[in-house]
């Protein structure tokens, strides 16, 4: 995901709050977004045909957050064993014309599934160019004088700065309960 300029950068910050609240709200199920007509993401099918339904729900609700036609997300499943309750996907997710790189892990014994994202991208904007876009950036720090800037956004979520040759490297991590 990339910030260019302010309004950009308060819409995100708003699109973070309305999923974090929404996450508030138990998953819907794929059966009722079937029902209303809209297009299921291939991971929730994914999930369904491999009988891993506690996670069907939560892996359509992060899809959908992410973004984009759901043809235009590439994913590749890492899932060790039958005896093993963690299922790893990774992602491409389209971003302004680019794709950002996406890492999803699943708890497919735990109810309600929990889950841990990372979306990594790569900012054509320096870093201090980026947060100097932001309208918050009151949880950035910089760690040390290294010009890399962490913030945790709230309590499950972390946004790390990194400078990068051409730009810098945006990696976010969130917790989904």
């Amino acid at each position: 995901m990339e910030h260019r300029g302010r309004q950009n950068a308060g819409f995100r910050v708003a699109l973070c709050t309305a999923f974090a609240l929404s996450l508030l709200q138990p998953a819907p199920t794929l059966a009722q977004d079937r029902a209303s007509g809209r297009k299921v993401h291939e991971m929730a099918l994914f999930f369904t045909s491999k009988g891993w339904f506690n996670c069907s729900a939560r892996a359509e609700q992060i899809a959908a957050f992410l973004g984009g036609d759901t043809a235009d997300q590439m994913f590749v499943v890492n899932h060790p064993s039958e005896a093993s309750s963690l299922v790893d996907v990774t992602l491409l997710v389209p971003s302004d014309g680019k794709h950002a790189a996406g890492n999803i892990t699943f708890s497919l014994a735990i109810p309600g599934c929990p889950a841990v994202y990372t979306i990594t991208s790569l900012l054509e904007k320096s870093c201090p160019d980026t947060l100097a876009g932001l309208d918050d950036k009151k949880g950035y720090t910089e760690i040390g004088k290294s010009g890399h800037y962490i913030a945790q956004v709230n309590a499950g979520t972390v946004i790390r700065l990194s400078p990068q040759k051409n730009g810098c490297l945006r990696v976010q991590t969130e917790i989904v309960e």
